[in-house]
């Protein structure tokens, strides 16, 4: 499990920037691909954009860094918390060494997608108690073709949304389900949400203590 909890492990995290630059071009992507490749040892350089995709790099948790005309995005199997961490000094290489300025991107600065693997004592069954006639019929019908099972139960819920309007971001969903595979005893479960590392985990301690 993570070091930060021992209740939960990351999956994959993804912090993402949306920035404006002064002048981009005169320096992207080259340039500034070489430099990152020394700092961070980085194995190999982008030939066509700042894009280090599984490219192995002395930061044993960063599994992706593009950067684009409109921002930057940095992927790991870390907390989002250390990816802004590492997303600060990118930006402080920009604007050290590059003498780029940058502003935030509006009315979104930053974006996140946390994807996390937890322990958890949430009663989904019985908090969802109006659909145990639904795991009752799966059970007969399933238990009926000579399989056998242990009683269905409800096993996760997604909560959604959509955007409002041409050209904005899509919000993506919450999802809290049982981890496919595992025994129902072990209560461990897979969770992802748009949200930072830490306020994911708040999210789904308030998701326990409502249920």
């Amino acid at each position: 499990m993570d070091p930060l909890n021992g209740m939960f492990q990351i999956i994959q995290s993804q912090s993402v920037r949306f920035l404006k630059y002064n002048r981009f071009s005169s320096v992207f992507p080259g340039d500034l691909a070489t430099d990152f490749k020394e700092r961070y040892r980085f194995v190999e350089t982008p030939q066509r954009a700042v894009d280090f995709t599984n490219t192995q790099n002395e930061l044993n948790f960063l599994q992706k860094l593009a950067i684009y005309t409109n921002g930057m995005l940095a992927e790991g199997a870390a907390p989002t918390e250390e990816l802004d961490l590492f997303l600060d000094d990118v930006l402080d290489i920009v604007r050290k060494q590059f003498d780029l300025s940058t502003i935030e991107g509006s009315p979104v600065s930053r974006l996140y997608g946390s994807k996390i693997e937890i322990k958890s004592t949430a009663n989904l069954s019985r908090a969802l108690a109006g659909l145990s006639g639904i795991a009752e019929t799966l059970t007969h019908a399933v238990t009926g073709y000579g399989v056998s099972a242990r009683p269905y139960q409800v096993g996760g819920i997604s909560i959604v949304s959509e955007k409002i309007g041409d050209g904005t971001i899509t919000p993506a969903r919450f999802v809290f389900e049982r981890r496919a595979e595992k025994p129902l005893d072990d209560n461990l479960f897979y969770s992802e949400a748009p949200l930072a590392t830490k306020a994911h985990v708040d999210l789904i301690r308030t998701l326990e203590n409502s249920l």
